[in-house]
């Protein structure tokens, strides 16, 4: 039986399709996955976990992914980790995710999920489960499995084997301390101590270390005898004794100190300490050791050394006019001092103050007693007094440099006594003012200079210089310095600093001119005839003057001279202008003083700047600098053609021969003109072009053979065509 469809019910059924094809679609879901695990404890050797998974229809695209994707430790998917993606399952509805936790896994509240690439959706996420990886997978070690003793300060527990871990549980007694999360553990309680890495509450228990019993031991109590400071006498000796609030027995153990420096460890509850050259001084205390539980302190002893300094306000060695007298000042740090001065090792009658004065030659010092305490005497460091024999006198300059300096200041920088045994002694200033003093140049003496200093500041004034001192019946004459006042530095300057060479004369002038001098003049390093402070030259070059008085010669500046040449003198257009028909060209010429332009005819046609061309022909500019003249020449051409041929023929016959293109494109370099086979070989290339392509005979035969030709200006084709090879 026939039956018919008529379009509107047509329409509804392709109305029913769409229905159901919609309610499949919105109908696709990703399932929640279903966890293959519930507390994961992941590690370098167990790390294989996988997740179960189902979705419904319709079918995914068939580029599509399923991801499966970790949060973080929080529970949000923000930055997401993806565990495991899987491609080979668009067409099964469930199959099973197999992956490993990441290595920084470390939390409590990780959920997992599934998302679809193509379409893009995502299942709901797991519920939360804590998951931990696990670096370390044995028991930790404690104090060395070590038990420890408290006495009465705190003591350091310690993981040992792995002390790198982010964060521990301690346990105190089996119960955890709130907080605690170090490698280490200050404590200060007796009791039973372990503790484990913190992988949460599932993942910790396998890394519990050993236990450690802390017991507290009662503190031993020491003293030391006798005062808390003890004063000694020099190279005396002192026995500091120590007890206990216990007996001690044959395990204790005294350890003497003195400071930081332990001085010696032994059974004997007593020490003696021995001064030598005040080496005891200091704070001494024992710390004993009873063998089993705590060491114990002592409180400090402080020695000190009764002691005391002498010294005397001289020189060890002076010097004495036989006029003269000093006066030697003793100063000691003793309580109650007794004084005896002594010169040559023998008592002086009745010298017992802190004062001696002495008149003569002689070795000196005192003796002082202590006459409390401990009695200790000490002497002084002997004073040799002399005579002198003959005095040595040293001049110096200051800040100086010859022939550069302009002043110089010279002074008295040393004066000693020389004694008979031939010793060399500084004199102090009460004998350097007894000095009368003179000042000598070249041998003769400089009026008025009899001070210790004298200043040269010109140059009349150079010289050797010397300086004289008498004192009673002895003369004395120092070094020589010889002293050379520079003239300064000459600065050379120019008139002019251009010129016309042979025409134009430049004048160079020194700022120095004194007529006592002599002038040397150099041009490019080599020396000139003229000897005056003023140069007059036709050359250009470099030029510099060396300025000498007596031994001293200084060098000016430079000053150069440059010649006029035509690279001053500019056009807008040089070479070969081209003129198109009832046109004209300007040319604009610079850098002269005036202008003349001539035609073929040597016909003046412009005396200004610039001159308007518009007839064929060589046009000629005479341009003048200062006496200077220079010639520049420009030739117009009449631009006949602008078409590019694409015809030649190459046969010999003087027609045709070679590629010629309008002169707009010749001798121009920047202009490149490139010409390729049909190819695309590149058989031509170059700026400047002369019409000279192609420049060997082309050897073909069939086809008139085809090029291609590009003019390229600045980079970019401006022309481009065809060239046909005839014979």
């Amino acid at each position: 039986m026939d039956r018919k469809f008529y379009p509107n019910a047509i329409h509804a059924i392709m109305l029913l399709v769409l229905f159901f094809s919609a309610q499949i679609a919105s109908a696709q879901t990703l399932s929640q996955p279903v966890l293959g695990f519930s507390n994961p404890c992941p590690s370098e050797g167990f790390n294989s976990f996988t997740v179960d998974f189902a979705w419904q229809i319709p079918l995914v695209n068939e580029d599509n992914k399923f991801i499966l994707e970790l949060s973080d430790a929080n529970g949000s998917f923000d930055n997401a980790t993806t565990l495991s993606t899987v491609t080979d399952k668009n067409t099964v509805l469930t199959f099973s995710f197999k992956f490993a936790f990441p290595e920084t896994t470390y939390g409590e509240k990780y959920r997992i999920r599934v998302r679809s690439t193509s379409p893009s959706k995502t299942s709901s996420a797991s519920g939360s489960f804590p998951a931990y990886y696990r670096t370390v997978n044995e028991s930790l070690v404690l104090n060395n499995f070590q038990d420890a003793t408290l006495c009465s300060d705190p003591i350091l527990l310690e993981v040992n084997n792995y002390p790198g871990e982010a964060y521990y549980n301690w346990y105190k007694d089996f119960n955890l301390i709130p907080g605690e999360k170090n490698a280490y553990l200050e404590v200060t309680e007796p009791g039973l101590y372990f503790v484990e890495v913190d992988y949460g509450f599932y993942c910790s228990s396998e890394t519990s270390s050993n236990l450690v019993s802390v017991t507290q031991n009662d503190q031993l109590s020491v003293t030391i005898s006798g005062d808390a400071n003890v004063e000694l006498c020099p190279n005396g000796s002192y026995t500091l004794t120590a007890s206990t609030d216990i007996t001690p027995d044959e395990n204790f153990t005294y350890h003497w100190y003195r400071g930081e420096t332990l001085l010696s460890s032994t059974a004997s509850n007593s020490y003696t300490v021995t001064d030598r050259n005040g080496d005891a001084a200091g704070e001494y205390f024992v710390e004993v050791d009873p063998g089993s539980g705590c060491p114990a302190l002592s409180s400090s002893v402080v020695l000190s050394i009764n002691d005391f300094e002498v010294t005397t306000n001289l020189a060890t060695d002076i010097v004495l006019m036989p006029s003269q007298s000093k006066t030697i000042q003793a100063t000691t740090t003793a309580s109650n001092p007794v004084y005896q001065w002594y010169k040559d090792d023998v008592a002086i009658a009745d010298a017992t103050t802190a004062t001696l004065s002495i008149n003569g030659p002689g070795s000196y010092y005192v003796e002082v007693k202590e006459s409390a305490g401990c009695g200790i005497a000490k002497k002084s460091t002997p004073i040799t007094v002399s005579y002198p024999s003959d005095f040595e006198i040293k001049i110096a300059v200051g800040d100086y440099t010859a022939c550069a300096s302009s002043q110089a200041v010279l002074s008295l920088s040393e004066l000693k006594a020389l004694t008979n045994d031939g010793t060399v002694i500084a004199v102090d200033e009460s004998i350097v003012e007894q000095f009368s003093f003179q000042w000598y140049l070249n041998g003769s003496a400089v009026s008025g200079a009899t001070t210790r200093q004298i200043t040269v500041n010109n140059t009349a004034a150079n010289g050797n210089y010397t300086l004289k001192g008498t004192l009673e019946s002895f003369n004395s004459t120092s070094n020589a310095i010889a002293i050379k006042i520079g003239i300064g530095t000459p600065a050379i300057t120019a008139d002019l600093m251009k010129i016309c060479e042979d025409v134009d004369q430049v004048t160079i002038s020194s700022s120095i001119t004194a007529t006592t001098y002599t002038y040397s003049w150099y041009r490019d390093n080599i020396l000139l005839d003229e000897t005056s402070a003023t140069l007059k030259t036709l050359k250009s070059g470099t030029y510099q003057l060396k300025v000498k008085n007596n031994d001293c010669e200084v060098a000016s500046n430079t000053v150069t001279i440059e010649p006029y040449t035509d690279d001053q003198i500019t056009l807008n257009k040089e070479g070969v202008i081209y003129l198109q028909k009832g046109q004209a060209q300007e040319v604009i010429a610079s850098g002269a003083d005036t202008y003349v332009w001539y035609d073929n005819a040597q016909q003046v046609v412009g005396t200004t700047a610039s001159l308007l061309i518009s007839t064929e022909g060589v046009y000629t500019l005479v341009a003048s600098i200062g006496g200077c003249e220079f010639v520049k020449t420009i030739e117009a051409v009449l631009q006949e053609s602008t078409i590019i041929p694409n015809v030649i023929s190459p046969n010999g016959d003087g027609i045709n021969d070679t590629w010629a293109i309008p002169v707009t494109y010749l001798n121009n370099p920047e202009i490149q003109i490139n010409i390729y086979t049909s190819s695309g070989e590149l058989v031509f290339s170059g700026a400047n072009y002369q019409n000279n392509w192609p420049e060997s005979t082309i050897n073909y035969s069939g086809r008139n053979p085809v090029y291609y030709y590009r003019i390229i200006k600045n980079g970019a084709t401006i022309k481009k065509g065809t060239i046909t090879i005839i014979k």
